[in-house]
């Protein structure tokens, strides 16, 4: 990072916590519609959001307890100022996540998000659900009052595959986006100046490595998960 790279956000924690956030976020809009419905029941709002994938969700007036139980939501709503909105999530890195959020130890987590037990999410009062695209499960969800939006691209938009720079770059902007649209206010704001953030550093990696051929750009080795068997190396393309 040059000297002055700084986030221009206002709402993103402090401290070390910003690298580890851009880690985890690299590895839209609201409009009036729907229902009245009270925050905290699950029960849908008068306005309503087009998800990743183009489904018009109703959303709770204000998001009140969010359940993330998809890739990095977690991290997406603490970026964004609204980690003390997580009432339930998936595992995280407690190594950090108990020292930049105070909301942390208040948090349930479950030890999966792919096949959340719906009777569950009633009774801890979800009034939302980042979650992937799988429509059965998104279907069940809307019969039981719940409003679940697919927040994670990766695999999920039919027609539009994350295989170069430009692409993967467009997804993180339309996640990012998109979680600021549903929770509003500041959270929209903070993540307007997050991708104006992001585009500068992206620029500038760019423009560094524009020179150098393909055959000859460095490889990145990245390891994922506790195991160290889960391994992945990726090249930089242009």
């Amino acid at each position: 990072m040059r000297p002055g790279g700084r986030p221009p956000s206002p709402a993103a924690p402090a401290g070390p916590v910003l690298p580890v956030l851009l880690a985890c976020l690299a590895l839209g809009g609201c409009q009036p519609g729907g229902t009245s419905g009270a925050p905290g029941t699950g029960a849908p709002g008068r306005r309503t959001v087009a998800d990743l994938v183009g489904r018009t969700v109703a959303l709770p007036d204000q998001v009140e307890r969010a359940a993330c139980l998809v890739g990095s939501s977690y991290e997406k709503l603490l970026l964004l100022g609204n980690g003390g909105k997580v009432a339930l999530t998936t595992p995280v890195d407690a190594f950090w996540a108990s020292r930049v959020d105070p909301h942390w130890r208040e948090v349930a987590m479950l030890a999966s998000g792919q096949a959340p037990n719906l009777e569950d999410l009633l009774a801890r009062r979800i009034d939302l659900v980042f979650f992937r695209n799988d429509p059965a499960r998104l279907a069940r969800m809307a019969e039981n009052g719940l409003a679940a939006v697919v927040s994670q691209g990766f695999g999920g938009r039919p027609g539009r595959p994350v295989d170069n720079v430009a692409a993967f770059a467009g997804l993180v902007r339309d996640e990012i986006r998109l979680y600021g649209n549903i929770l509003g206010g500041d959270a929209a704001r903070a993540a307007a100046d997050w991708i104006a953030y992001f585009d500068e550093r992206t620029r500038y990696v760019q423009a560094r490595v524009a020179g150098i051929p393909p055959g000859q750009r460095p490889r990145i080795y990245g390891v994922v998960g506790p195991a160290r068997s889960e391994e992945h190396t990726s090249e930089l393309q242009s």
